[in-house]
């Protein structure tokens, strides 16, 4: 019967894990996130400060009832450009229609990632409707997801819209970022934030 005096200690490691392993699972994910948008970081700020473009950070989209973290979305002159980082380190395996990326490394640990062209996707139409029910239209919505390992393999279609840091320069430097719409960046800033806090 002596155990019965061990059960308030059980339960209490019990309680203890279970409120700690999300804690230490969210700031390994914010750990991982800062980590791949620092590497694109310099890029970006050194683009958006030429021409004064607003960057909003970490901003917080519901996408099927659940939450997307967006690392960055940059509202400019041209529109809206949604920018989502792949944070896991590993090689990443994938095509259009998946529900699910596959991620490896090289201890043959295999994972699951989101499929970030379907989630962009979403994230995208969630700005579309906020923008319409605002009655606010033909505004230039562009998504991008940057893999930031430059060591590991990218197994994805180059027609997706997923590229390397290497490239994200050229990418942004493209016209269609540079074109003017007549866009208001800090009203359409304020509007980006309001969808995005919008459940």
């Amino acid at each position: 019967m002596k155990w019965i005096y061990l059960l308030p200690g059980i339960l209490i490691v019990v309680i203890l894990l279970i409120v700690l392993i999300p804690v230490f699972l969210h700031f390994h994910r914010i750990k991982k996130r800062k980590l791949a948008k620092c590497k694109i970081r310099p890029v970006l700020s050194r683009f958006c400060g030429l021409r004064r473009y607003r960057i909003l950070e970490d901003v917080r989209f519901m996408v099927h009832g659940k939450p997307v973290v967006v690392p960055y979305v940059v509202v400019g002159i041209f529109g809206i450009l949604i920018i989502t980082t792949i944070e896991d380190n590993g090689n990443i395996y994938g095509n259009l229609d998946d529900k699910h990326w596959v991620c490896d490394d090289e201890k043959e640990k295999r994972w699951y990632i989101p499929n970030w062209v379907k989630t962009n996707e979403a994230v995208v139409e969630i700005l579309r409707r906020g923008l319409s029910k605002r009655e606010i239209y033909r505004t230039q919505i562009d998504a991008i997801t940057v893999f930031p390992y430059r060591k590991r393999d990218l197994s994805v279609s180059t027609s997706l819209p997923v590229i390397r840091t290497s490239k994200f320069s050229s990418y942004l430097n493209r016209d269609r970022f540079n074109k003017e719409n007549k866009v208001d960046i800090e009203k359409m800033a304020d509007v980006v934030k309001q969808i995005a806090a919008e459940k």
